[in-house]
Formats: structure tokens, C-alpha cells, sequence
């Protein structure tokens, strides 16, 4: 039936066969295919081989034909390297215009964050109990040796789980802020313009509040502290930008971190989160 011998355990079985025997099975089960189609599919084990003999030097040209023709294959077959062939060509066009590219906040680390300030939360409450317990047990008439042994066993394993929660914590929001920096330094800033300039573009569309009381901005889309996204920058920005508003107000905030406020009727830039 074959022209050739195959090995069944070589992946390349699933590529040669259907290409190499007008009868294969394989080829029964794709769909009916256009010459334009089986020419590229010949040339995925050419890829292959090229790569694997270094025939010739990486490059973003020769990365970018790739992924077209591995893309070209998988999307006619359904496959979902497909989507995968297609995120890699847009990194390669990114890198290829000279441009910055930051990665996307990472929700996987924004659900982390969350689990662990809960975590932290409900281990600062058990400590706080279990002191509670110990004194009563110290200011108890008659004491209980080992009752008062098994609440100090309790009351430092609880303190070491939360202080390994705290690091954790801590640990996910430093990677956070990291990733929120370089998110804004990926964006085009309004560039020529100082604090207390009119700004000479529309607002941007995102509202946050500076706050009075707290030293800290908020955002009411995630109901929490901008300080919980971009770290101790947020503090800080809300200090110097409460120079120009006393009293606080709504913020608009651009994607690369410049801030602009409505005062006395006109748009004004307030600075970057990233200012000194």
C-alpha cells in the first residue's frame, strides 16, 4: 500500500502519510483540501528539518513566513495552534516597527492577589483570637499546664501561617505593580505638557477619585484602592496631586498614567503616576 516504510511513532507519520499515498487513511479523514492546501502541508517537514539542521540563521522574516504557513495549515484543519500561530505573528510585527510592547495585566496574579489578601485577612483574625484565649487562660484561677501549652502551639502556628500569607501577598502585589509599570510605559504619553497645563487633548475615559481623608486614589470600576493595581505610586501621586485639588475630586486617567482634572472649568493636566 505505502511507497515508503513509516514509523508509527514519529510524528511525522501524520504529516507524510496522507502526503505521500493518494489511498491513506489519514487522508480520508481530513477535509477535501485545495492544491494550494497540500503544497503548504509539504512544507511543514521542511520547516522542521531546516530547523533542526540550523540551515539557516533566526530572523523575524524567517519566523514571520513560518508562522503564516503553520497558521495557513492549522487554521484549514481546525487546529487551534491556529489562534497560537496568530498572537506569535503579532508580537513579530511589534518587534519587528521598533515598538515597546508590554505584556497584559496578568488576571491569573489579580485573582492570586485577592486569594491571599482573604487568606492573610482571615489568619489576622484566628491570631487575634487566639490572644484573646491566651489572656483569659493567663487570668484564669486555676491554670491548665497543657491547655495553656496548646494554645501557644496554636497561637505560633497561626502567626507563621500568616506571616507566610503576608509574604505571598506581598510577593504578587510587587509582580503586579511591576507589570501595571511596564503596561504604561508601552502607551503613547501626551508629550510637551506640565502639571498645570491645559490639556491639549480630549479627556481620557478612565474616572478614579482622589481621596481626602486617605492618602490614596480610588477606582470605582474595581471598587478597590489604585494602589492595589499600581502600587505605592498611587500614595504618592494622590499627595502631589492634591496640591491643585484641595479638596479631591474625579481624576481622569490615561492609559500611560497621565492625569487630568476639570479645574475652574478647564481641563488640566495634573502629572504622571511615574512623576518623582
Amino acid at each position: 500500500m505505502y511507497k515508503k516504510p513509516l514509523n508509527l511513532r514519529d510524528p511525522q507519520f501524520g504529516v507524510n502519510e496522507p502526503l505521500r499515498n493518494q489511498d491513506s487513511p489519514l487522508r480520508q479523514c481530513l477535509p477535501q483540501m485545495t492544491l494550494e492546501f497540500y503544497d503548504a502541508f509539504k512544507r511543514v517537514p521542511q520547516l522542521r528539518n531546516r530547523e533542526q539542521h540550523f540551515d539557516e540563521l533566526p530572523s523575524l522574516e524567517r519566523l514571520r513566513k513560518d508562522a503564516n504557513l503553520i497558521g495557513k495549515v492549522a487554521g484549514d484543519i481546525g487546529l487551534p495552534m491556529a489562534e497560537a500561530c496568530q498572537d506569535l505573528l503579532t508580537r513579530v510585527e511589534h518587534l519587528m516597527s521598533g515598538e515597546p510592547v508590554g505584556p497584559d495585566l496578568d488576571a491569573d496574579l489579580t485573582a492570586q492577589m485577592v486569594e491571599y489578601q482573604g487568606a492573610a485577612k482571615a489568619l489576622a483574625a484566628e491570631v487575634a483570637e487566639l490572644r484573646v484565649r491566651q489572656r483569659s487562660l493567663k487570668e484564669a484561677v486555676n491554670l491548665d499546664a497543657a491547655a495553656k501549652a496548646q494554645l501557644a502551639d496554636q497561637l505560633e502556628q497561626a502567626e507563621l501561617a500568616r506571616a507566610l500569607a503576608e509574604d505571598k501577598l506581598a510577593e504578587a502585589q510587587a509582580a503586579l505593580e511591576i507589570q501595571s509599570v511596564v503596561a504604561r510605559k508601552a502607551q503613547t504619553a501626551v508629550e510637551g505638557v506640565a502639571p498645570g497645563d491645559p490639556w491639549p487633548a480630549a479627556p481620557p475615559a478612565r474616572a478614579i477619585r482622589l481621596l481626602v481623608h486617605v492618602q490614596d486614589l480610588y477606582d470605582p470600576a474595581a471598587r478597590d484602592l489604585l494602589s492595589s493595581e499600581v502600587g505605592e505610586v498611587a500614595p504618592r501621586a494622590a499627595r502631589r496631586w492634591r496640591q491643585r485639588l484641595p479638596h479631591g475630586g474625579t481624576v481622569q486617567l490615561t492609559e500611560a498614567g497621565q492625569a487630568v482634572a476639570l479645574i475652574e472649568g478647564v481641563w488640566t493636566y495634573l502629572g504622571s503616576l511615574d512623576d518623582d
